[in-house]
């Protein structure tokens, strides 16, 4: 029991570490010229929005972990614990294909910038690559790297693409190459979920250790912590129109939004009427909306400016699991444990 406890050096380290963090907030106080809430006091109200279920897509038979859209707006990819990955045409509800996964376990996917190609991993710790040019998906192209369950996909470009990791880490992979070419470390528990920045080198992380954090992809460096949830953060991502902020969902129940350039929180989206923890958010094509999904089966709607929830979105049985916003703007896709993946818009 006696070599379980810290020695006298690494006491004083963590004691060290706990005032850096001290100076950190101290400083990003300091910095803070303006009071947001002050600041949009006095702008407009959107007013209660009311979303309604446009398409229902029926066919796994288990939880949807994840889905992710296409580059037209008009596809979707999905992946279930069935073992199956489907491509969907929204706009006729269709299957325009079906791939048979080699583990059941999937837990994230997505789409390459040409659609040609769709990622997964999950439980397996492998990545595959699956060609839909071919019958289902063709013999797929298996890459191992992490030494933990795979969390979170996204394609950098058609020979790229960033994967997290429930072994606390993040990697840059060359499909080329068939092997990670960065490792993103500093993490102290499972990474959950990541999101790309558009228009930039960036992505920000969201971890089971309370933090959320920004990496460049040129380098093996954390370019910034952000603390501020109390217990695991689930889900991240990007404001579109530009590369200066972020959205988190927390165990705690709450979403927050942080500005890369203020290096903080700048709003905290939550009130007394949930009482469970979030699990997925995206933001609105505008930056004003933030949706997100919960524990209690329901997506709730935040006026990020307001700081006020104006929207639910109702329709699933279980969990809410992921969630995504066309790039077009004009629809929101759920999935959710009880099999199924509804495509919303805004009445």
């Amino acid at each position: 029991m006696e070599d379980d406890q810290p020695c006298e050096e690494e006491l004083k380290l963590i004691a060290e570490i706990k005032e850096m963090k001290a100076r950190i907030r101290t400083a990003r106080k300091e910095a803070a010229d303006a009071d947001y809430v002050t600041e949009t006091e006095n702008l407009p109200p959107l007013g209660r929005l009311k979303f309604k279920v446009r398409k229902e897509l029926h066919g796994h038979l288990a939880k949807l972990t994840d889905l992710h859209w296409g580059k037209n707006s008009d596809t979707l990819v999905t992946a279930g614990q069935d073992g199956k990955l489907f491509v969907w045409d929204v706009y006729k509800c269709m299957k325009q294909n079906a791939v048979f996964l080699n583990t059941a376990w999937v837990m994230a996917v997505s789409f390459s910038p040409d659609n040609t190609r769709v990622a997964s991993g999950g439980l397996d710790n492998i990545l595959s690559i699956h060609n839909l040019e071919e019958p289902e998906g063709g013999t797929p192209i298996e890459l191992s790297g992490h030494d933990g369950y795979i969390a979170s996909i996204r394609f950098t470009d058609a020979s790229h693409c960033v994967t997290s990791s429930g072994d606390k880490s993040c990697a840059l992979w060359d499909l080329q190459a068939g092997k990670i070419v960065h490792r993103f470390l500093g993490h102290e528990n499972d990474v959950n979920a990541l999101a790309l920045a558009s228009h930039s080198q960036h992505f920000a992380s969201a971890s089971s250790d309370k933090t959320a954090k920004l990496w460049d992809l040129r380098e093996q460096h954390c370019r910034a912590t952000y603390w501020g949830h109390e217990l695991d953060v689930n889900g991240v991502d990007y404001f579109p129109q530009c590369d200066y902020a972020f959205a988190t969902s927390s165990d705690d129940g709450s979403c927050r939004m942080w500005d890369i350039r203020a290096d903080q929180m700048l709003a905290n989206l939550g009130d007394d009427f949930i009482q469970c923890g979030s699990t997925c958010v995206a933001v609105s094509r505008s930056g004003r909306l933030v949706m997100a999904g919960y524990d209690d089966y329901n997506c709730h709607v935040w006026d990020l400016l307001l700081e006020e929830r104006i929207g639910i979105m109702l329709g699933h049985d279980n969990r809410i699991s992921c969630i995504g916003v066309s790039p077009n703007g004009i629809a929101v896709a759920t999935g959710a444990w009880d099999n199924n993946s509804f495509i919303w818009t805004a009445k």
